[in-house]
């Protein structure tokens, strides 16, 4: 929970203020700047299947911090390139990374439950959790863009530690991995008999 409590007040902090970052640093349009989180939203759905896929034959935990280690990455070079030409291939790819920590979160949680009657409740804390940091991270991030002078490039500064913050939480998760399933063979039966019992030929 602390985890993605962390790692959405950090992506919070691009999500509210990337556009203002794009008119006033980079010098873009009102109208192009909003394209910035666009192209990060369009990587996303475009990896999230693959995404799933990744985790099945990684683990959902590797494949989690390894999205946000490239996420963070990314954005800690942008805060000191500041280019308009850059920023483009640097939310695609982070919208990528994005994918492999949104898309895998939800059902590890759902899979640390002990029983099927648990499903609602570790649903309800994964919901908790986002929505906490949807109501804090405005507010933290705020503070940071303020407390720096208005210089919206310090997203690209409080967004990689919120989400190297997460890594080291998601590093002491040991559960919610993907259940393997087995499946049962039935009984063998004797010849000419059957489960429903015999059937006969008018």
């Amino acid at each position: 929970m602390g985890a993605i409590f962390c790692w959405f007040v950090g992506y919070n902090a691009v999500e509210t203020f990337l556009s203002s970052y794009g008119v006033s640093e980079l010098g873009m349009s009102t109208g192009m700047a909003p394209m910035l989180l666009g192209v990060a939203s369009l990587a996303f759905l475009i990896f999230a299947i693959p995404s799933g896929f990744i985790a099945a034959r990684f683990g959902r935990r590797r494949t989690i911090i390894l999205g946000l280690g490239v996420f963070a990455v990314l954005l800690a070079s942008n805060f000191f390139l500041r280019s308009a030409t850059l920023i483009w291939p640097i939310m695609a790819i982070g919208g990528l990374g994005w994918a492999l920590v949104n898309i895998n979160s939800l059902p590890m949680v759902v899979d640390t439950a002990a029983s099927d009657a648990d499903l609602g409740t570790y649903t309800g804390l994964y919901y908790f959790a986002s929505q906490a940091a949807a109501v804090a991270g405005p507010i933290i991030n705020g503070y940071i863009v303020e407390l720096g002078g208005g210089d919206y490039n310090l997203i690209f500064v409080a967004t990689p530690a919120f989400f190297v913050l997460a890594i080291l939480l998601m590093l002491r998760v040991t559960k919610g991995e993907a259940k393997e399933t087995t499946q049962t063979q039935p009984e063998s039966q004797p010849p000419g008999s059957s489960e429903e019992g015999p059937s006969y030929a008018a």
